[in-house]
């Protein structure tokens, strides 16, 4: 006599490893004279599609020639395969310009920060700092010298300050 067992149902463990408590390190391979540094409470790694997002980063930074040119805060920001970063809200303060970009997704399209591009990308941000204003469809270098904001049904309003005065 054969008696037939029912198969057990394959049980495939869930791919995304979760690291607490991280201290990461990005080499993006499109900006190598660039390092950048995380810490993240929590962090999930993804293999399959080689992403990694990071939770609560409140001290990212970006050097270049170990000098900081700019921090980076954010509720949620993933990392793709290819270094670039993106989110929903992506803050960062530019050291040099005294200058902080809220940056923000507008009509499903998220922040961008492109590495081989060296910049962001940003549907909305507010600034504040010797540089202040708000600007949708957003694309600034990371040096601040390539410009490229607005278009048709968008905001553009900026104030800057050329030099502090001193009564001369």
């Amino acid at each position: 006599m054969v008696s037939l067992l029912p198969k057990a149902p394959r049980v495939i463990p869930d791919s995304t490893i979760n690291l607490q408590n991280t201290t990461l390190t990005l080499y993006p391979q499109e900006d190598p004279t660039a390092i950048w540094f995380f810490k993240s409470p929590n962090v999930e790694y993804n293999p399959d599609s080689r992403e990694t997002t990071l939770f609560e980063v409140q001290d990212g930074k970006r050097t270049v020639d170990n000098e900081t040119d700019f921090t980076l805060e954010s509720e949620k920001v993933t990392i793709g395969s290819d270094d670039n970063m993106y989110g929903d809200k992506i803050v960062v303060k530019l050291i040099d310009e005294e200058t902080t970009l809220d940056m923000q997704a507008k009509d499903g399209r998220q922040v961008l920060i492109n590495q081989l591009e060296a910049q962001f990308e940003i549907p909305h941000v507010d600034m504040s700092g010797d540089l202040r204003g708000v600007k949708e469809n957003m694309y600034i270098g990371f040096d601040l010298k390539k410009y490229k904001a607005g278009g048709a049904g968008t905001v553009g309003i900026t104030e800057f300050d050329i030099g502090k005065s001193d009564g001369q």
